[in-house]
């Protein structure tokens, strides 16, 4: 990031980066435009950067009255245009004269969806406010600390709006360019919410040991799992034999614990072979708990229910098999049936009455080969492998 000293270098350098095909996120449209217009307001463009709120007073009503009759067409709307596409481009090269108007900008370019943008904008001059109303002068003087301390006083009803501002100003410590400037403390995080807060579990020494060394998602399984075992007084001294015995017996079904917790049997599977996993590394003989789980809720393959079959007899197929040999006066004899001769007209008869049935034409070869290999597999005697291909004779069967 180049560091520019006077408007007329920003102009240049914005006009430079556009001509060579890779513009500045922060240039816009009229750009060219503006720059003539604010050339004509302050006499040139050679006016230091950090001299532009003398030349273009955020206030309109901090504006001279001859500043104000250079502003062509209408001064208060033009003058709040061209001053806010000016101070963005501004705050992305010259981070250190405004670090919470860079913020803003960087807020904005993360959403991307314009009114999103202007949310996150507005989230970030919200904090501003905040921590210019308690003495902190520039984004990195907030402290993990102080957002705690600002959202513990919120009321319940807009608890959910305020933890939105603090939530896009603490996603900024991700940001590449924010990180590579040090404009925030890179230990920000967000406190709890008060629900989270209401139902936080305070872990055993050899717990919140294993929690540090695990990844982030055990933390929230193991809560949710030593919640319950201490709500149902399972485990009163809490080792990780114990909680490898309790899975073992299967004390921790999903029906037993169901009544102290509301989330889903999937979700109590997981948690508990996240746990298990862990344990099993940490204890001297981890064969004696290396067998199956007794419980199926740390089964994820589960046993089909049982379907009911149809017998070949009562299946649509067979039942228009049975009609076409009794039009044609055939015994139901796989024997007999499955000959060159007679398999033909069998085949045949199925064919038109299945049409007159109004069966679809790629349905009725389906039925025939249906029949066929169950023919197939009650026949005494050899059966060609192939049988020769039927044509529709005047062989109807009566209906």
């Amino acid at each position: 990031m180049k560091c520019f000293q006077s408007l007329q270098d920003l102009a240049n350098t914005l006009e430079a980066e556009a001509a060579a095909g890779t513009p500045c996120p922060t240039d816009w449209p009229c750009r060219a435009v503006d720059f003539r217009i604010l050339s004509r307001i302050a006499g040139g463009l050679e006016h230091p950067i950090d001299h532009f709120d003398t030349l273009l007073p955020d206030s309109w009503d901090a504006v001279p009255d001859e500043t104000r009759t250079r502003i062509p067409g209408n001064p208060r709307r033009n003058h709040m245009r061209l001053r806010a596409q000016i101070v963005r481009a501004i705050a992305y090269h010259r981070p250190e004269l405004d670090p919470w108007a860079t913020l803003a900008v960087l807020a904005e370019l993360d959403c991307g969806h314009h009114a999103r943008a202007e949310n996150a904008s507005h989230a970030i001059r919200r904090i501003r406010s905040l921590a210019a109303e308690c003495g902190l002068g520039t984004p990195y003087d907030i402290t993990k600390a102080w957002i705690a301390d600002q959202l513990r006083d919120v009321a319940e009803d807009k608890e959910t709006q305020e933890r939105w501002y603090f939530a896009r100003f603490v996603d900024l410590t991700t940001n590449p360019l924010a990180r590579r400037l040090d404009l925030l403390r890179s230990d920000l995080v967000m406190p709890p919410t008060r629900l989270q807060a209401a139902a936080a579990v305070e872990f055993p020494d050899w717990l919140e040991k294993i929690a540090e060394d695990e990844p982030g998602y055990f933390r929230s399984s193991a809560e949710l799992v030593w919640r319950v075992i201490i709500r149902a007084d399972l485990a009163p001294r809490g080792s990780i034999e114990d909680i490898l015995g309790l899975l073992e017996a299967g004390h921790l079904l999903y029906h037993t614990i169901k009544p102290l917790t509301s989330v889903k049997q999937s979700t109590w599977t997981t948690y508990i072979k996240r746990l298990r996993t862990a344990f099993l590394r940490r204890v001297p003989d981890p064969s004696q708990y290396s067998r199956r789980l007794q419980h199926a809720d740390t089964d994820r393959r589960k046993t089909p229910a049982p379907r009911t079959r149809l017998s070949d007899r009562n299946r649509a197929q067979y039942r228009l098999f049975l009609d076409v040999i009794a039009g044609l006066d055939l015994p139901e004899d796989p024997d007999q049936l499955l000959t060159p001769k007679t398999w033909p007209r069998v085949a045949a008869g199925m064919t038109e009455l299945g049409k007159l049935r109004g069966l679809s034409g790629r349905s009725i070869p389906a039925y025939i080969d249906y029949v066929n290999s169950v023919l197939r597999a009650n026949a005494t005697v050899d059966v060609p492998r192939r049988l020769p291909r039927w044509e529709a004779e005047s062989c109807t069967p009566e209906r």
